[in-house]
């Protein structure tokens, strides 16, 4: 009987994987790529902000009925150290991504910030709180583009197809990523609205413990869209996103395939034609059939490079058998 843990072979790598992603944060530091403040601050605000609450949910999952199949123990650990690799290497290569950004800003002359929407300058919870949605908002619009774009492009979808092909959809699916996502949101969502917008720095770590808490348990819920939990909003859902909306993406049904593309407020999805209302207790099965799911964190850090050259290969193929002809 094969055991349903992993082996202690795999936990190293995994780790090992996760530590040199880490020393790419320390290099870029040392590179003078950012400062060790910023750094620092960058990698404890994920573990706090981000990390905590998808482990929270990811608890309540196991304390409540779940709307769908649950991980087992070895994908849950698997998908734990998925977690924290994706975190750990978002920090490094959003500062190099960053720093790509800043250069071709400088070289082509680009004013940042055309339009000002700062309004938590002086940081009052309220304003903080409208500040917060209002960069998400701002955010989602050009995700959803993005977003809408990997499942129209064969290219982009051989990358973002990793993220849909988990069965279990959970909070552990949210981070199913690698360090390819981070300069794909870089170069089609952050230099955009950097160019056109001025937002506010919702840092939790500079807005003290009370109003970063805030901030903290704002983002809490709205990591809600990926959970196992039978979670239904009703009426509601046109105007947040749920982990029942954002089920209805991940489903392969073919009633629910391209809709809903938004991270958190369907207003961009109902505007472009993309919005599915989801049914009373409609929970669907997720997943890409015919594909093989992944194994391990090293598998996921080279997929999509592996997917395309594949494509490549199947492309020189067909191009040779023609020729043939």
């Amino acid at each position: 009987m094969k055991s349903d843990s992993l082996s202690v072979s795999e936990t190293a790598w995994n780790l090992g994987l996760a530590a040199i992603f880490l020393g790419l944060l320390v290099a870029a530091t040392m590179l003078h790529l950012a400062e060790p403040r910023r750094t620092v601050g960058m990698a404890l605000a994920y573990i706090f902000v981000d990390i905590s609450p998808i482990l929270l949910i990811s608890l309540i999952e196991h304390c409540t009925p779940p709307a769908g199949p649950r991980k087992s123990s070895k994908r849950w650990l698997l998908h734990l150290q998925l977690l924290f690799a994706n975190y750990a290497s978002f920090a490094p290569f959003s500062i190099l991504g960053a720093a790509a950004a800043s250069f071709l800003v400088a070289h082509f002359g680009l004013n940042l910030g055309l339009i000002d929407l700062r309004i938590a300058t002086k940081g009052q919870t309220g304003f903080l709180v409208i500040a917060l949605f209002a960069g998400v908002l701002v955010a989602d619009f050009f995700f959803y583009w993005y977003h809408r774009a990997c499942h129209r492009s064969n290219i982009l979808w051989q990358h973002h197809k990793m993220h849909h092909m988990d069965p279990a959809f959970d909070a552990l699916t949210g981070p199913r990523q690698n360090w390819i996502e981070t300069f794909f949101i870089t170069i089609c969502s952050t230099i955009p609205i950097a160019i056109l917008f001025k937002l506010d720095n919702l840092d939790p770590l500079k807005l003290g413990l009370i109003n970063g808490s805030l901030i903290g348990v704002l983002r809490g819920i709205i990591l809600l869209n990926h959970s196992n939990l039978r979670l239904q909003y009703g009426w509601a859902s046109v105007l947040c996103t749920s982990s029942q909306t954002h089920r209805i993406h991940h489903s392969y049904l073919p009633q629910h395939l391209d809709k809903n593309f938004v991270a958190f407020f369907p207003i961009w999805d109902i505007v472009f034609g993309t919005y599915y209302h989801p049914a009373r207790n409609e929970f669907p099965p997720t997943g890409v059939p015919g594909e093989k799911d992944i194994e391990s964190v090293w598998e996921v850090q080279i997929y999509a490079l592996r997917e395309w050259y594949r494509m490549y290969r199947e492309r020189r193929a067909s191009k040779e058998l023609a020729n043939q002809r």
